[in-house]
């Protein structure tokens, strides 16, 4: 029998990478060591680790449609490119949905090579969301595994989680907390009341007034006490809550950080890749820390397929 797959719902994009000797004072001239285009977005990257590791994967997202007359050159190719870019690393797009409009998701990013930091600035301009009909329009048995990156559509995600649940309930589902808008829209996380795993940023648990990993998983618990919670901490490494109480992952020392973008999407791609294969919550946990780990040490996503066939445990 077929092994069935996952699928990564979410936010694709263009990343403008300059990639700076130091980060830049505030008005000022400097030039840079060299300028990269990628393929981003939390979804898109998580799916692309997620073949690289060896599981079938596909992603589910907006693109604008490259055959619009209207739309802009700029548009066109970046879709184009995003496009080209999962295929090329093996992520399914046949359930891609085209629209018709003239922005493009475009992230400029700096990355510091002095630490491997990057901060992000991000443009959407009037790009749609998912819907509903979107996402339930997959055929359901081809898929076990349904991770969504948490966007402004709660409602949506909430809607498509309940009928996913309604035709599976053994279909696992996972969701990404990451922006703090998901808390400010929603305190008490009730979009994400079925999800059988959350991932919590350090941003987001920040923003809820959580001093460290452990303190983060204890508190989203409470929450949403059906679901594995597992909250990542940069450099301390992750936290995961089972059997009643949290659980600390050290991250492994990474002799020199080179790119620290995409480390949390590859950390979630590790996770999932691991479970799907049947290993246990610590276990995942401490080989997604693995898989990021290896992520900064060098630039974009491609190396991450050394840690494929990896043992977990």
């Amino acid at each position: 029998m077929m092994e069935k797959k996952v699928v990564c719902v979410g936010l694709v994009c263009v990343d403008l990478v300059n990639i700076c000797s130091d980060f830049p004072k505030e008005d000022t001239d400097q030039r840079i060591n060299s300028l990269q285009w990628r393929r981003g977005g939390n979804a898109a990257n998580t799916s692309v680790v997620l073949s690289l590791l060896g599981t079938a994967v596909d992603f589910v997202g907006v693109v604008p449609s490259t055959s619009d007359s209207n739309n802009t050159s700029w548009g066109i190719a970046a879709a184009k490119h995003a496009k080209s870019d999962l295929r090329k690393n093996g992520v399914g797009i046949e359930h891609v949905t085209e629209c018709h409009t003239v922005d493009f998701p475009t992230s400029t990013v700096i990355v510091n090579a002095e630490n491997g930091s990057r901060t992000i600035m991000h443009y959407r301009g009037d790009f749609p969301e998912l819907t509903v009909d979107n996402i339930l329009q997959l055929s359901m048995d081809e898929f076990d595994w349904f991770h969504f990156e948490s966007r402004p559509n709660h409602d949506v995600i909430c809607s498509c989680v309940a009928k996913i649940k309604e035709n599976n309930c053994k279909t696992t589902v996972s969701i990404e907390l990451e922006k703090i808008r998901t808390f400010d829209a929603d305190p008490s996380l009730q979009f994400a009341k079925l999800a059988d795993l959350v991932f919590v940023s350090k941003e987001f648990a920040s923003h809820m007034k959580c001093r460290d990993a452990i303190e983060a998983v204890e508190h989203v618990h409470g929450l949403l006490p059906r679901a594995a919670i597992i909250c990542t901490w940069g450099n301390a490494g992750a936290a995961y809550f089972d059997n009643g109480k949290g659980h600390q992952v050290c991250a492994a020392s990474v002799n020199t950080v080179v790119d620290t973008l995409g480390a949390g999407d590859s950390f979630i791609g590790g996770v999932i890749h691991a479970m799907h294969r049947g290993a246990s919550l610590g276990d995942s946990v401490a080989f997604g820390c693995r898989v990021a780990e290896r992520k900064i040490a060098d630039l974009g996503f491609s190396h991450v397929a050394d840690m494929s066939g990896t043992r977990f445990g």
